[in-house]
């Protein structure tokens, strides 16, 4: 089959260091037989395409911003019609829209990963104008499009539309990024005779980086022989606004704060720690979920998007109901004195990725999921 997958975000990618989920899913099918387009936003400059590997081609159309909406022309037209399979994502972007409820001689494929939650207000309110001026026109689409989904929480959120035929697959790790020597700047500052603790992602609200800072300080506090990582940066103010809790952090001696790392180094990075701590409010899904557990990571997590769907609590991780810090002070605590559950956890989230959510392991579903959509 010929497939397309169209990511209608009206951002830039840097393709060479994030983990594109596209990219990742494409190399898969390629390996079964398929053949795959990846279409990508463009904000300016003339619209190109390139031979990204063998087997996959990337378009990097012009688009217009509307509203965080990524819009293309007939550029994009003139390319679905060389697809079998088209792959939108997001059932609430316009041009996802466009193309799941008006092609009808194709097979088209709804990705979707947002639910509902109260922390996200903005998107709520988004969906609800959507859903009124777009969706409500969309009858025959809820009917026939099959949707996968990137956790059961968003599995709910599409089923609650109205969508019919909904599958949650989750989402794959692309293991290649971290393939190959790095430089080891990172795990070369991390002790070895301590219990490593880790957060790598994006300093920001959504992420709840000031419980996630409060909690390592209690953890240096009252819990010997440990050690914590932060790699991640922010907003120029958000973050300039947590330098006194940073600094009190450093003043302990066993903190250390990265602002960004190529994917070869994190690599290592996880590679050293033991547990992963990820409070966030809302997540869609969380590819550092995905990694910290491919590397053997126990995470300690919030409810999200990701941890529904990978972690079965205190199996291969632990799944926090709250945002107490004694909560998750009690269970880094329980981890650290109690090795051999904590290496039982590590071993068993390793597995979980290596043998059910590399995109090697899950393609089958979408492979699947587009030759039952076959007219």
């Amino acid at each position: 089959m010929r497939i397309l997958l169209v990511r209608p975000w009206p951002y830039k990618l840097n393709i060479d260091s994030y983990n594109v989920q596209e990219i990742g899913l494409s190399r898969a099918l390629v390996k079964r037989g398929h053949t795959c387009g990846i279409v990508l936003y463009l904000e300016e400059g003339e619209s190109y395409s390139e031979e990204y590997e063998q087997g996959i081609t990337i378009y990097y159309l012009r688009g217009k911003n509307f509203f965080k909406n990524g819009l293309f022309g007939k550029e994009l037209k003139n390319i679905l019609e060389g697809y079998d399979v088209i792959q939108v994502h997001e059932y609430d972007q316009i041009q996802s829209w466009k193309i799941y409820s008006h092609i009808h001689d194709k097979k088209v494929i709804i990705y979707h990963g947002p639910y509902y939650d109260k922390f996200n207000k903005g998107y709520n309110l988004k969906c609800s104008v959507f859903d009124s001026m777009f969706l409500s026109f969309s009858h025959r689409a809820k009917d026939e499009v099959t949707c996968l989904t990137k956790s059961p929480l968003a599995a709910d959120f599409l089923k609650a539309k109205g969508f019919k035929n909904v599958i949650s697959v989750g989402v794959g790790l692309d293991t290649k990024p971290f393939e190959g020597d790095g430089v080891d700047d990172i795990s070369d500052q991390m002790p070895g005779d301590k219990v490593n603790i880790i957060y790598v992602g994006k300093l920001e609200e959504r992420r709840n980086t000031p419980f996630l800072l409060d909690l390592m300080q209690q953890i240096l506090d009252s819990v010997p022989d440990t050690f914590c990582t932060v790699v991640g940066s922010g907003d120029k103010e958000y973050v300039e606004a947590l330098q006194d809790k940073i600094s009190a952090l450093k003043d302990t001696g066993r903190f250390l704060y990265i602002e960004k790392a190529p994917q070869k180094a994190l690599a290592q990075a996880y590679k050293k720690a033991d547990l992963m701590l990820f409070p966030s409010n809302y997540e869609i899904f969380g590819m550092v979920l995905l990694e910290a557990m491919f590397f053997e990571n126990a995470v300690i997590s919030s409810v999200n998007g990701g941890s529904s769907e990978l972690i079965s609590d205190g199996n291969n991780g632990i799944i926090c109901n709250s945002f107490s810090t004694d909560e998750w002070l009690d269970k880094v605590t329980e981890l650290v004195k109690d090795k051999d559950k904590l290496y039982s956890i590590k071993a068993n989230a390793s597995k979980t990725i290596h043998d059910s959510y590399t995109w090697d392991s899950i393609a089958g579903k979408f492979e699947r999921a587009y030759r039952l959509e076959s007219k």
